[in-house]
């Protein structure tokens, strides 16, 4: 039997381990000969793994959905568009994960797994969460208008080329804390319930949440941006940490902000929170002050100073409605 962990398949012939868990190279049928029952739940319960657990699995080649029929004409190893699960913890895959649109009613988990290609979750719904913390992927990850109702961690991930979340609907907490991003990272119309945090994470390029909301607190403490931080249109709703966060450049749109009182939007973001808003505007001031951009530093000095005097009215406002009771 393989020695790895509760694995039920019996070993290779002179090996410790299983197929499955053997590493590369080796035979990608005789793989598929094994993993296919498993899927499909066919065979002995006694000489086969739980359907959707691919711990420790070593695949050969890529993976994507599909139907039986795909399984004759596709070099990647194929599943079904629905799954129970998805479980590849320590697993490594030697291509790209395309798992677009698919339906999963609990959770998708690749921690620690090592993708040689990339790792596409786009349009996929997942009623639990998704869990990617300290896997290494090679390639990009899409999570294009995907819907995820639970968490979604990248905690010290390393991903090789771009993350991209556009239109992506998040009911839990977002965490990069220590992620490491090569490319760009993209959080365009983006929408998450819960937290965002991004403590100590290191992007080489720019990073976008334009238009996107973050309903809950925002955590940016000690983040590295290569590029530009891009929050035009962005909504922060909750309490934000931007302290000792560093990038190449602030943007919230053209010509913004602007102390124009007549023109619309003219802080580029929206922050209703006082406390919040004087700690980003204090940030932003110091952004442009490194930038050289003297008038959009002036602006949010401006502004700096007005949700000062705002936060210390709500301050006492909340001391007093307390004594009060």
């Amino acid at each position: 039997m393989c020695e790895y962990r509760s694995c039920r398949v019996p070993a290779e012939p002179g090996e410790r381990l299983c197929i499955l868990h053997l590493a590369s190279p080796k035979d990608v049928n005789r793989f598929k000969e094994i993993l296919y029952p498993q899927i499909d739940e066919t065979g002995s319960t006694a000489t086969r793994n739980d359907r959707f657990g691919f711990e420790g699995y070593h695949f050969p080649a890529g993976i994507s959905i599909g139907d039986v029929s795909a399984r004759k004409i596709s070099p990647d190893v194929i599943l079904p568009d629905v799954m129970e699960s998805c479980i590849f913890i320590d697993a490594r895959i030697e291509g790209n994960v395309a798992l677009d649109g698919v339906k999963v009613t609990t959770n998708v988990v690749f921690e620690g797994a090592t993708i040689a290609g990339g790792a596409n979750l786009s349009r996929a719904s997942v009623e639990g969460g998704v869990f990617f913390s300290e896997a290494r992927i090679e390639g990009d990850v899409f999570f294009n208008s995907a819907w995820i109702k639970g968490d979604v961690r990248f905690d010290r991930a390393s991903i090789g080329r771009t993350a991209v979340f556009d239109r992506t609907i998040i009911e839990g907490d977002l965490f990069f804390n220590w992620a490491m991003i090569r490319g760009y990272a993209l959080f365009d119309s983006a929408r998450i319930e819960g937290d965002v945090l991004f403590n100590s994470a290191a992007i080489d390029d720019d990073t976008y949440f334009s238009g996107a909301s973050i309903r809950g607190n925002a955590y940016f403490k000690g983040v590295s941006i290569g590029g530009d931080l891009n929050l035009a249109d962005a909504e922060l709703m909750g309490r934000a940490d931007f302290t000792l966060c560093r990038a190449g450049g602030l943007s919230m749109g053209v010509d913004r902000p602007t102390t124009l009182w007549f023109l619309r939007n003219r802080y580029g973001l929206r922050i209703p929170d006082p406390a919040t808003a004087f700690s980003f505007w204090k940030f932003a001031r110091r952004q442009y002050e490194e930038t050289g951009e003297r008038a959009f530093a002036n602006a949010s000095h401006h502004f700096e100073r007005v949700w000062r005097w705002k936060a210390i009215r709500h301050q006492a406002w909340l001391h007093l409605r307390e004594s009060w009771r």
